[in-house]
């Protein structure tokens, strides 16, 4: 099976730009720079997706239901990519669009319901290591594709592949896909006081909005840790 450094040569031949953007997301990766690699990747990702489909303008679902359509990506790619729950899109709305302090993910096959926030670094770091080589391989895929080599007349869906791409055959990336079992949680403010031991009831008589909520919560210091923490040095 060709590594991330293996696949990120090939995607250089093709593309020195995409080759680049995946070599700096892997060492700022490397150099536990876990937000910038997943915020990176996320970027590099939809990039691929665009230039894929020659289309700068569509949004992100419809450019993934697009790609399933003109059959450059599988079913189970297609849902990897899309589910509105736990697909790799809406995490990077998470970053975009929402309030990142609100969000976490669980991985139940690992460690059960145990939460890991997207605002901690680290986290971050864990959440890349687990989707980045599917990531890679489909981004392989996309830069490699070239509807070129249909014919005009034949415009079906089809699992068109490029020169490379018998290296990187559809299976092996819906295999490695469905070795990833993650889902996607939101917490409310106050789930967030309290998470971290903090009562609050007097916090939230103050009327600041769900914005200015979820920053206190997320500056906040965690109590039940401290106090663990504590329990063992007195």
């Amino acid at each position: 099976m060709l590594t991330k450094i293996e696949l990120n040569d090939m995607i250089w031949q093709y593309s020195r730009h995409f080759g680049n953007l995946l070599g700096y997301c892997e060492s700022s990766a490397m150099n536990g720079d876990g937000t910038v690699a997943l915020i990176m990747i996320l970027n590099i990702l939809e990039s691929a997706e665009q230039n894929c489909l020659n289309d700068f303008e569509c949004n992100a679902k419809k450019l993934i239901q697009v790609l399933r359509i003109k059959g450059i990506i599988s079913q189970i790619e297609c849902d990897f990519l899309n589910n509105d729950s736990n697909g790799i899109r809406s995490v990077r709305n998470i970053f975009v669009h929402k309030n990142i302090s609100a969000y976490y993910f669980t991985m139940p096959e690992i460690s059960g319901e145990l939460q890991y926030p997207f605002s901690e670094n680290a986290n971050c770091l864990i959440f890349y290591d687990c989707i980045s080589y599917p990531l890679f391989l489909l981004i392989s895929n996309l830069i490699a594709y070239d509807d070129t080599e249909q014919n005009e007349e034949e415009k079906l869906p089809s699992n068109n592949r490029h020169d490379f791409q018998e290296d990187v055959e559809l299976s092996i990336i819906d295999n490695e896909i469905q070795k990833i079992h993650f889902d996607i949680g939101k917490l409310t403010p106050e789930e967030l006081f309290r998470q971290k031991g903090i009562d609050p009831t007097a916090i939230l008589k103050l009327g600041f909005n769900d914005a200015r909520l979820y920053r206190l919560a997320d500056n906040a210091s965690d109590v039940n840790l401290l106090e663990h923490i504590y329990k063992y040095l007195f």
